[in-house]
């Protein structure tokens, strides 16, 4: 029964995995939480209302969850998609490497840079997806260019693979990406 609290953790997972709206599925997990814990919703407002009072971080948190919703809301993903689609050299991989390298040099100052809800969802992961989007797709040609670009990129590859080994049937080609270009190994 002891288990049955966690259950808001399992809404959060659930509610991210299917890309819903952060903000609420954070509120229904906080609800939920609530409620299977034995809290009313008197007690949960004067829980949050408390550690609202001797906590000032928690104003942070909420300004940051209903900022970050107001902005999904208006469009933040698409317009850090289109951002990163400008970028030809950008790849999914730099976009987030470039967001680890931040983090750690703000980490190293002591300042926090956003986690998953309020800054790698709403903003990294379109960044990445962008990315992806501008090598591989086309708004007049649709995904064409996404073949063309595996074409081009993994089949020629595979195929100067196969060419140069003359592997055995059934051997697994893996393809890697090394920082710099693609590999077969």
């Amino acid at each position: 029964m002891e288990l049955l609290k966690l259950l808001g953790i399992v809404i959060v997972i659930a509610g991210f995995a299917l890309k819903l709206d952060s903000i609420l599925v954070i509120l229904v997990a906080a609800v939920v939480t609530a409620i299977v814990g034995g809290l009313g919703p008197v007690t949960l407002l004067e829980t949050l209302g408390g550690t609202f009072v001797a906590n000032r971080s928690m104003a942070i948190f909420i300004i940051v969850m209903l900022v970050t919703g107001t902005l999904e809301r208006n469009g933040l993903r698409e317009a850090a998609a289109a951002l990163i689609g400008k970028f030809k050299g950008a790849t999914s991989g730099l976009v987030i490497g470039l967001y680890g390298i931040m983090r750690s040099i703000f980490a190293a100052f002591n300042v926090g840079f956003g986690g998953v809800a309020g800054f790698v969802r709403p903003v990294i992961m379109p960044m990445a997806e962008g990315a992806i989007v501008a090598q591989g797709y086309d708004v007049n040609y649709g995904a064409r260019p996404l073949k063309r670009l595996i074409q081009s990129k993994v089949e020629t590859l595979v195929a100067r693979k196969i060419i140069a080994d003359d592997p055995a049937p059934g051997t697994v080609i893996r393809i890697d990406y090394d920082g710099q270009k693609m590999i077969c190994q």
